[in-house]
């Protein structure tokens, strides 16, 4: 048996320090977490690590395969102890030098006694024939009661719930190896069922998901990742981008940004940030990384700026309504979208959101969350959601809220235009040779009528930046639709009202009060407007709006085909 030279405490930790503080800028949380307690129980090792490097599952998918064909895959998160000429340390007598144990762990997080009974999934990708045996060793050298097949406390399935498992895979023997380690840490009284997935690929480990819970497991470890998906991690042509941090140990925030290419390996350090920060939002966006809020060495920040990979620049963009950071936040529909977080001269969790454009750059409000928290799950291109987080309350509570924004909710590839088709979707280009990529636009695609805009990327294995190509068409509304718009108010002082939301119920039957079309919902700009073109067939219309802290206002009209239908409300606070 050969103790893998991880060290348990930091990857366990994984899932928050090491992702929130080296894959992107990290929050205040990830600098104050509490630090584990060396143990003295290890026996001595026979190698230290001089530095971790990531295993070979730490990183995107390098297979063959044809784009169209493409199912999208994750990365795990284990690191491996390192030598100083960077080869893993293997073969050791025990753990690595300065190794946590599970009573360094139970003491860190104050963990209580307790899980007997219960069923812990670990889900990981490919096969780890030695999973048990491993196990055993780990549970006997920390005196850790057996989990086995006989005992009834483990058992290994394949992604489908049977006994037909994939071939081992160096790296994410590593990473279940880890995970089966930590469960047991965190709990050794619980029971452990480990989910095998085919591959790496998000379908699978899907399917190994709902295995997991099909078979009991109350609680699912997936440790592993997509790109984008955490707080200040943001993708860029295939690329990812670290932006700003913080210093261990304390409140002082860098201004350091690096890029990282899977297709190369290869880390590339960039301008840095204009000012130090941490805890921003930043999204990839029209071929550029856009970034607002943030923290710098404690203060609240409402700084955005723009960066340009082609001219490895920052430019200065409107600031934010507020300052921010520890937000929630997206880049759905070409903008940026933030939620939440700390705001104010102290440290006081806000429900505030709000939605920045690059291509105007300004910003508008949006609804505001139902929740105030900070430091919540969320990021996506896929829509605005607000899932956990924690709120302060003579200390860090964590909570359990999930929500998301109405009208933000679509999920699409953000390499895709619907209403947009290509000749070709990939070619081979000689040097000096030139290629035509023909565009062909489907108006069947456009939601609503106006100006629309889009770009078409390009995905390179060169370590050279494409710049996008901007795409603009002009749609005009088909015969039969009819404009609806108004503005919202407050009906004691005439201001407009920001950010309220205006919810349409089409087709409504004013006499069952049903909806016989669809629903959607609006919001108000800065200056309270809204509005949208609809189908004069979608008529009658039940028009809601609502704003918090506000009566909300309902009323009933019809919409006129080629005219515009004119609807405003005086909201009574």
């Amino acid at each position: 048996m050969r103790y893998l030279p991880v060290r348990l405490g930091v990857i366990l930790a994984a899932a928050v320090s090491v992702v929130l503080a080296a894959v992107g800028p990290a929050n205040a949380e990830s600098a104050s977490a509490p630090a584990p307690h060396k143990t003295t129980k290890a026996a001595p090792a026979r190698h230290t690590p001089r530095h971790f490097k990531p295993t070979s599952c730490n990183a995107p998918v390098k297979r063959q395969r044809k784009k169209k064909a493409e199912r999208p895959s994750v990365s795990c998160h284990a690191m491996v102890g390192a030598t100083t000429d960077d080869r893993a340390i293997a073969d050791t007598d025990g753990p690595a030098d300065g190794a946590l144990g599970p009573a360094d762990i139970k003491a860190a997080y104050d963990l209580p006694d307790g899980g007997a009974g219960a069923t812990v999934a670990v889900v990981d990708a490919y096969g780890d024939t030695h999973a048990e045996a491993d196990l055993a060793v780990f549970r006997a050298h920390y005196g850790l009661p057996p989990c086995t097949t006989a005992n009834g406390c483990f058992r290994k399935v394949d992604q489908n719930g049977g006994t037909s498992y994939p071939a081992d895979e160096e790296g994410w023997i590593t990473e279940t190896s880890l995970d089966l380690d930590a469960v047991s840490a965190a709990c050794p009284k619980c029971n452990i069922l480990l989910v095998q997935g085919d591959d790496e690929m998000v379908d699978s480990l899907g399917a190994a998901v709902d295995t997991a819970v099909r078979l009991g497991a109350k609680y699912v470890s997936n440790s592993y990742g997509v790109s984008g998906e955490f707080p200040g991690e943001s993708g860029l042509g295939g690329r990812l981008y670290v932006i700003g941090g913080l210093v261990a140990g304390s409140n002082a925030t860098v201004p350091a940004v690096h890029r990282y290419d899977p297709a190369r390996d290869r880390w590339t350090e960039l301008a840095d940030y204009p000012v130090p920060v941490a805890g921003a939002a930043c999204v990839g966006l029209g071929g550029q990384i856009v970034c607002a809020g943030g923290q710098t060495n404690g203060t609240g920040i409402k700084s955005t700026y723009l960066y340009h990979p082609d001219t490895d620049t920052w430019i200065k963009g409107a600031d934010m309504p507020y300052n921010n950071w520890g937000m929630t936040y997206s880049g759905a529909d070409g903008r940026l979208q933030v939620a939440a977080g700390i705001s104010g001269a102290g440290d006081v969790a806000t429900n505030q959101a709000a939605e920045y454009d690059p291509a105007t750059d300004t910003w508008s409000a949006l609804p505001n969350a139902n929740d105030a928290s900070y430091n919540a799950a969320g990021g996506s291109d896929c829509g605005l959601y607000h899932i956990g987080g924690g709120v302060y309350d003579g200390g860090i509570a964590p909570t359990r809220w999930a929500e998301t924004l109405p009208g933000y909710d679509h999920c699409g590839d953000g390499f895709h235009l619907s209403w947009a088709k290509l000749s070709i979707d990939a070619l081979d280009l000689a040097p000096g040779r030139s290629a035509t990529v023909t565009v062909t636009i489907s108006s069947a695609g456009f939601a609503q009528p106006g100006t629309i805009t889009g770009a078409l990327a390009f995905r390179t294995d060169t370590p050279y930046t494409v710049p996008t190509v901007p795409i603009t068409v002009q749609a005009d509304p088909p015969k039969g639709w009819g404009k609806l718009a108004g503005t919202v108010t407050d009906a004691s002082t005439g201001k407009p009202i920001a950010g309220a939301t205006v919810q349409l119920c089409a087709g409504y039957d004013t006499e069952t009060g049903d909806c016989g079309g669809a629903t959607s919902t609006l919001k108000t700009d800065t200056d309270g407007r809204y509005q949208t073109w609809l189908d004069q067939a979608n008529n009658t219309l039940q028009v809601i709006a609502a704003k918090d802290t506000y009566q909300q206002q309902l009323r009933i009209i019809e919409i006129r085909a080629g005219a515009t239908t004119t609807l405003d409300f005086q909201l009574q606070p």
